[in-house]
Order: structure tokens, then sequence, then C-alpha cells
């Protein structure tokens, strides 16, 4: 009977032990799960958004230095041979389909002694490429003008032209009048349209007085269309009527050209242009032009448009006439 009471109470030790071993296992449980309750965020009520979690703001962007201005454009150097309209020009409409540093060195070798390219219709600019007349300044020496097509707002045309002059460090500018100058029109007579030389001409030279050079190049026949002329000449312009033989045949040769301009300019004020583009009646070979230009008897020309089938011959040939057949005097 002893021997099993001492069973008995062992083993009722080692359950009892067992059981404090329990008790202690599921209070630390209880322990810990109510430190996980206390350190999750309340759950949301039924129905509520849950709020978005939250980020650390972004730090702000660096500063950045701002971008320095574009360089002004480079001004051309100064030409180096003076300015004459009795000298050999060329005019450019396309500035980009002509080189200018080979334009410039053909230009000076075979005695000419202008350029000028297009820069406005109207009141509407013609940008001229950022460099090209630096380029062509540079090559050679030569001086670089403008010419612009007139349209119906000679106020603010003369004013533009006046503008871009300067912009461009322009040495003279050519302004083009035909149909919106003229006082007879297909809707008849027109003092507004006659009136629009007069005011070209005073709103230009308020800004370039003379003598900075102004020339004027429109119709062969100034007999044939009534622009007003006569303001053109009290303004100094020279006159370049355009003797477009490839365009109307023996009535635009430059001997037609200066008789008809006789009544309104002098003589020595005119200086034709000769058409070598492609016009409606073909085109006119250089020896032909050269004839012609001598037989009119003036000194100093232009040739339209120098962009166009213009090759280094004909310019040699054309040099070579300027030489020996006086139509033109080379730059000094």
């Amino acid at each position: 009977m002893r021997l099993l009471s001492r069973l008995a109470a062992s083993r009722a030790a080692r359950v009892g032990g067992v059981l404090v071993a329990i008790g202690a296992l599921l209070l630390t449980a209880e322990v810990l799960l109510r430190v996980g309750e206390e350190a999750a965020p309340p759950a949301p009520a039924p129905g509520a958004t849950a709020p978005a979690p939250t980020t650390p703001n972004p730090p702000p962007p660096p500063e950045t230095a701002p971008l320095p201005p574009p360089p002004e454009p480079t001004p051309p150097p100064p030409a180096s041979v003076a300015f004459s309209w009795r000298s050999a020009g060329a005019l450019v409409w396309h500035e980009t389909d002509v080189e200018p540093t080979l334009l410039g060195r053909i230009l000076r070798e075979t005695g000419f002694g202008w350029v000028a390219v297009r820069v406005q219709d109207g009141t509407a600019e013609d940008p001229v490429e950022a460099d090209w007349v630096y380029r062509f300044r540079l090559a050679s020496g030569l001086p670089v003008g403008g010419w612009g097509v007139l349209r119906t707002e000679p106020d603010a045309e003369a004013s533009l032209g006046s503008e871009l002059v300067a912009r461009y460090g322009l040495d003279f500018y050519i302004a083009n009048p035909e149909v919106e100058y003229e006082f007879s029109g297909v809707d008849g007579p027109s003092d507004e349209r006659s009136g629009r030389s007069s005011r070209f001409v005073r709103t230009f030279r308020a800004s370039r007085p003379q003598p900075f050079p102004l020339g004027v190049s429109s119709y062969c026949r100034p007999d044939h269309h009534d622009i007003d002329w006569a303001s053109w000449r009290r303004a100094g312009a020279a006159f370049l009527p355009q003797a477009y033989v490839n365009d109307i045949g023996d009535e635009g040769s430059p001997p037609a050209c200066v008789a008809a301009s006789r009544g309104v300019f002098a003589r020595d004020e005119i200086h034709p242009t000769i058409g070598m583009h492609i016009g409606v009646r073909g085109t006119v070979d250089v020896a032909t032009y050269v004839d012609l230009l001598a037989r009119a008897g003036t000194v100093g020309f232009s040739v339209y448009l120098a962009e166009t089938r213009m090759t280094d011959t004909d310019w040699r040939a054309l040099g070579a006439a300027i030489d020996q057949r006086g139509i033109a005097a080379r730059p000094k």
C-alpha cells in the first residue's frame, strides 16, 4: 500500500509540473498577442475607407542654373569695297541654293561689285540664312544689300525694310513695286494705289536718309506703267529696269528699257537687270545680253537670279565684258 501511494504521489507531482508548464506557455502567448494588438493600427470601422499609407515628403529637386541667353549673331565684317550702282551686281532670291563663299569669290574675281538678297515680301520677312551675309562678305569684301517685293502697305513695308537693313548690316536696299503701286488697275484707277510710292519713300527715308543707296526694280517700260516714278527719283533712287528678254522678248531688251526710262530717269541713274532665269520664252545666253547691254550705253547692270543656271563660265564671260565692253565699272 505504501509503494502505490508513493507512485501515485510521484505521478501527481509530474502531472502538476506539466500543468504548470502549459500554464506558463499560455500566459506567454497571451502577453505576445496583447503586444501585437497594441502595435497594430486600429481596424477601420465597417464601410469606412482605410487611410492611404503615408510616405515621407520627397526632397525638392536640385536647383539648376538658368540657361544662358543664345549668343548674338556674329556681325558681318564691313565691306572693303565701296558700293556703286555703276558696278555689276547679282540678285539672289533663295540664298540657301547658292554657297555664299563660292559666289563671293567668283563675283570678286570677275569684277562684280555687289550682291542683294531677298529679305521681304510685303510685310512678311523672308529670313536670310544666319551666317550667309557674314560668309559672303568675308570671302569677297563686297557690299551686300537687301531687296523686297512691295504689296499694299507701303508704310509698314518701308519700316520693315529699314529694320532688316539694320538687322543684317546691309549696305543698300532695292524696292520692287509693280501692279500694287500702279494708278491703273483691273478694277479701275486708284489714287490710293498710286500714292503708295510716295508713302514708301517718305517712311523709308525718314529712317534711311540720303545718301543711303536706294534702288527701284520694276517694269522695263515706265512709259507703259503709271507708277509714281517721280517720287522714287526725288528720293534719290536708282532705276533697275527688268530687261528680261527671256520673258518679254525684244520689247524688254536693255536698249528698249533705257529708251523708255529716259523720260523719268537720267541715263546715269539707269542700270538694267538681265534675266538669266528660265523665262516664258526660254533662256538667253550671256553673249546676247552683253551685246544688248553695250548697245544700251549705260554703265552698271545686275543679274537675276544668281542661283539659277549661272555657271563659272557665265560669270567669267560677264567679267570679261566688264573690262572689254565697258558695261560696268570694276569696283575699287
